[in-house]
């Protein structure tokens, strides 16, 4: 009777739970990615060849919603003194198996495919697909 109990409890947990799926993921979770995805976020840090390079970002929010729109207030220094601003309204979705999150607003400089690195509720780690730099955002 136990071992029945336990294998039931063990396929139970199994069904609703999802496995690690972004590298530096946690292992298991209960919470589906299209609810982590969902928050707004904002800027922690940036890296490019393994060196910081943040300070090149003045601001960097994102929010993400569940109904596949997004919206980003982006402030950073694309050549050395040229401080360079953007607040656009777009939309997103998961591609490549949920592991690249597309992201097109109507500002298309901001466009971007992001290969996902880790998301929690309160992480969002990113490697953008076009610059190569990882973004590190938490949420608000």
């Amino acid at each position: 009777m136990k071992k029945l109990v336990m294998l039931i409890a063990v396929g139970v947990g199994l069904t609703f739970t999802q496995c690690k799926k972004y590298d530096e993921d946690p292992t298991i979770t209960l919470i589906p990615r299209e609810t982590r995805i969902t928050n707004s976020w904002e800027f922690q840090a940036a890296y490019e060849d393994g060196e910081n390079v943040s300070s090149e970002y003045d601001r960097f929010d994102l929010t993400i919603r569940e109904d596949g729109t997004a919206y980003i207030d982006v402030e950073y220094e694309s050549i050395p003194g040229t401080v360079v601003r953007t607040q656009s309204d777009g939309t997103w979705t998961f591609k490549d198996n949920d592991e690249v999150v597309e992201l097109n607003f109507e500002d298309d400089s901001e466009d971007a495919e992001v290969y996902v690195l880790r998301l929690t509720t309160k992480e969002f780690r990113f490697r953008d697909l076009d610059t190569d730099r990882e973004i590190y955002l938490r949420n608000k």
